[in-house]
């Protein structure tokens, strides 16, 4: 989510519908990770990529569709068959986005990562809601998705797991070390560029 988060804010500011997709699960070889984001808006504006260009135009139209009907999905791509006409992932793996409108859940995660907090993200993968959590406790959104965090923390982490309320997508997103360069020798002076 960190990757679109600067243009997200600001579709967000002009008040323009979005639908996010993420990667929930791949099996290798797949060209983006589990936790790759992609958003898209209703006027047809797209940052981020769940695929790197293999899948991206069906996630568009699938966003729009969600966007229409606020329904979410799940799409899962794969080599079709072996001369590949169709829709699939040339590289031969096997992955599954997850797509739903932008709610005020996720406008507490991209202000979380503005905030360069560390924060875990759950999503119940049946459509049925969110919850955000904290390394200190904190958590807002569906307290029985909690289960789903085990373990999650120090992050990062995104994977899928199944839980006794459902299958949940969880991602924890921290932010950037800090790198300390000690000394003004050559190779000091070339990382610190």
């Amino acid at each position: 989510m960190k990757e679109i988060l600067s243009e997200v804010q600001t579709w967000l500011e002009q008040e323009e519908p979005i639908a996010v997709a993420v990667v929930v699960h791949a099996q290798r070889p797949t060209p983006r990770p589990v936790g790759a984001w992609m958003a898209v808006t209703a006027s047809g504006k797209m940052a981020g990529s769940v695929s790197g260009g293999c899948v991206e135009g069906v996630v568009f139209q699938e966003a729009q569709e969600v966007l229409q009907t606020n329904a979410p999905k799940q799409v899962t791509f794969r080599v079709v068959d072996e001369e590949g006409w169709e829709v699939g992932l040339a590289c031969g793996g096997e992955m599954s986005v997850y797509i739903e409108s932008l709610t005020a859940m996720h406008r507490a995660l991209l202000d979380a990562l503005a905030r360069g907090e560390t924060v875990a993200w759950v999503a119940h993968l049946s459509g049925e809601g969110h919850l955000l959590a904290w390394p200190d406790g904190r958590q807002k959104g569906r307290a029985d998705l909690a289960p789903a965090l085990e373990g999650a923390f120090p992050g990062p982490l995104a994977e899928r797991r199944s839980t006794p309320v459902g299958e949940c997508f969880v991602q924890v997103c921290a932010p950037p070390p800090t790198l300390t360069i000690v000394g003004a020798v050559h190779l000091g002076q070339i990382l610190a560029r």
